[in-house]
C-alpha cells in the first residue's frame, strides 16, 4: 500500500499492519515522518509531486479524487498551473479543514471543491484517483472566487 500511494499512508493504514508503538517509534526516530494529524509519509525527505497528490487526496477525505487542473495535468495536458492542487468531494460531506490547515510548508496548496454530481463515468482509474480528462477540463474552469471551496493556504 506504501509503494502504490508514494509512501503516503494513513495513520489508519499503517495500523493494519504494524503497532501503533511501531508507528510512532518509527516517527519519533526519524525514519517516518509525521505529515499532519492521521497522515504519514513512509521517508523523512521533503514532499515530491506524487506525495502531495496523496496528501491532497487522503487529506481531503473518503471519496475525494483529483479534478480540474490537477488531474488534467496528471492526463498528460500541457499549459496548466500545476498548483493549486485540485481536489472534489461529495456534496453530501465537508473536507477535513483541520487537516488542511496542518499541512507542512512543503505541500502545495490545496483547493477542495464540492459536488452533487460526479457519476462512475467521470471516475479514472489512476494513483491517485482522479476524474477523466474530459471531466476534469470542464471543471479546470472553476472561478477563483467561487464559494464552494476551501483553501489550504
Amino acid at each position: 500500500m506504501a509503494f502504490e500511494q508514494a509512501g503516503v499512508l494513513t495513520s489508519a493504514q499503517a495500523r493494519t499492519v504494524l503497532t501503533d508503538g511501531t508507528v510512532r517509534g518509527l516517527v519519533r526516530s526519524g525514519r517516518w515522518r509525521a505529515i499532519s494529524r492521521g497522515l504519514l509519509l513512509t521517508g523523512n525527505g521533503r514532499l515530491a509531486r506524487d506525495q502531495q497528490l496523496w496528501v491532497a487526496v487522503l487529506a481531503a477525505g473518503a471519496g475525494a479524487v483529483l479534478a480540474g487542473a490537477t488531474a488534467a495535468t496528471e492526463a498528460g495536458v500541457r499549459g496548466l498551473r500545476p498548483e493549486p492542487l485540485h481536489v472534489l468531494v461529495p456534496a453530501s460531506r465537508r473536507a477535513g479543514r483541520s487537516t488542511l490547515r496542518q499541512l507542512p510548508i512543503d505541500m502545495a496548496a490545496v483547493v477542495v471543491h464540492r459536488t452533487s454530481v460526479l457519476p462512475a463515468e467521470h471516475l479514472q482509474v489512476g494513483r491517485p484517483p482522479r476524474t477523466t480528462t474530459a471531466r476534469a477540463l470542464v471543471d479546470a474552469g472553476w472561478r477563483p472566487d467561487a464559494t464552494d471551496r476551501d483553501c489550504q493556504r
